[in-house]
């Protein structure tokens, strides 16, 4: 079963690696949605971006909380929101990243 959670996982990264905005390099709102439903491991993401030359990582946002049920409230607005990270690059025409266990 968790073979089958992780390889749905991953297809889910490919799918949403792939969903770039199409605006052409150079532009400062193409983004890349990545999911980690992986309760357990972090996973590797490798994009494949060779045809879009010249694109880099500007900026790597997760949304991640150690606690699944957290909310935010009055006392505690920032509880669950989204933290940079770096880590995240483009190398030899690949996007790389460690996408946290349980992970936007």
């Amino acid at each position: 079963m968790r073979k089958l959670r992780n390889l749905l996982a991953a297809l889910i990264l490919m799918l949403a690696a792939l969903a770039m905005s199409g605006c052409k390099a150079g532009s400062s709102i193409d983004t890349t949605l990545a999911v980690n439903k992986d309760l357990e491991d972090a996973i590797a993401l490798d994009a494949d971006l060779r045809q879009f030359d010249g694109y880099q990582v500007a900026e790597h946002t997760v949304l991640v909380c150690d606690d699944l049920h957290a909310v935010n409230t009055e006392e505690a607005p920032d509880r669950v929101a989204p933290r940079s990270r770096t880590g995240a690059a483009v190398k030899n025409g690949h996007l790389e990243a460690v996408l946290e266990k349980a992970s936007w």
